[in-house]
């Protein structure tokens, strides 16, 4: 389950909410369902191929019209197309993080290439304070900024307790 979240939310691109039981979801669905409602009810909406999605017409452009890919095309669009290995997958995921840059991600990657080693890392080291603090000593950028890792750990680092 954990790879899978991961996986949607980084590769594929999706936005994912966590909520804590079946009440929360609901009421996420609720909101995001209103929220899709005031944002197209005054306009026209149509459907249109993925070769028709850039053109608009002038008279499209002037009045409130939306075209939206046919399922088919949104469905092919969708489909992974490239493969991406596991270092490349996880940069993408560190990414994700509040305060990880790409040169942070890169920082992280020199040392532990794919998650199992960063989890295996983790599950390494004895104390809870020792594994909040495994990567407090690496830095990135031009000016070799630390940075804070607690959203490393939260994720990683308590993955195989949870």
């Amino acid at each position: 389950l954990f790879q899978a979240l991961a996986t949607t939310q980084v590769q594929d691109g999706y936005f994912v909410k966590h909520v804590q039981n079946a009440r929360e979801s609901a009421t996420y669905l609720t909101l995001l369902s209103r929220r899709l409602v005031r944002m197209y009810s005054a306009r026209t909406v149509s459907s249109c191929t993925k070769d028709e999605l850039g053109q608009r017409s002038d008279a499209e452009a002037a009045t409130y019209h939306t075209r939206l890919l046919h399922f088919g095309d949104f469905n092919e669009m969708a489909v992974k197309n490239k493969v991406m290995s596991v270092s490349e997958l996880f940069a993408r995921q560190l990414m994700q993080l509040t305060g990880i840059s790409a040169a942070r991600a890169a920082s992280i990657l020199e040392l532990y290439p794919t998650p199992h080693l960063l989890i295996d890392a983790y599950d390494q080291v004895g104390s809870e304070a020792a594994k909040q603090n495994l990567l407090s000593k690496v830095t990135a950028g031009a000016a070799q900024r630390r940075f804070n890792s607690a959203p490393l750990y939260h994720m990683y680092g308590k993955a195989t307790t949870t």
